[in-house]
């Protein structure tokens, strides 16, 4: 409860410092570094408690994201680089409609999960 609080104001604070600057980017940035921050306060509190907190199908899982998040980043660079402003708008609205689809994909499923269990 203690690194919560002390978060939220670290959040506070870091809002109106950087509101200035920033915009609403400072905003977006003073709750990201909140949040890491919170992040870093819990595992070091657990860890200090001798919670063991990083097995190993959790570091392969975290390897895997990170592998994962860096051909996305190299993908979404080349895909910056050689494209000619045409076809980066047309990569972005395809990149669009693939999530939106993905994304009521898995609304309707959730529905029909929520509806198959009223039939009991």
């Amino acid at each position: 409860m203690k690194v919560a609080c002390f978060c939220v104001g670290m959040n506070i604070i870091l809002n109106l410092i950087l509101m200035g600057p920033f915009l609403h980017v400072g905003m977006a940035m003073a709750t990201s570094l909140a949040a890491w921050t919170q992040t870093a306060l819990l595992i070091g509190l657990l860890m200090r408690q001798g919670e063991r907190l990083f097995t190993k199908p959790l570091c392969y899982r975290l390897f895997r994201l990170a592998l994962a998040c860096a051909l996305m980043g190299v993908g979404l660079w080349v895909a910056q680089r050689y494209l000619t402003i045409v076809s980066q708008r047309l990569f972005l609205e395809i990149i669009h409609l693939g999530w939106s689809d993905f994304t009521w994909t898995g609304i309707i499923f959730k529905f029909r999960v929520c509806l198959e269990g009223l039939r009991y």
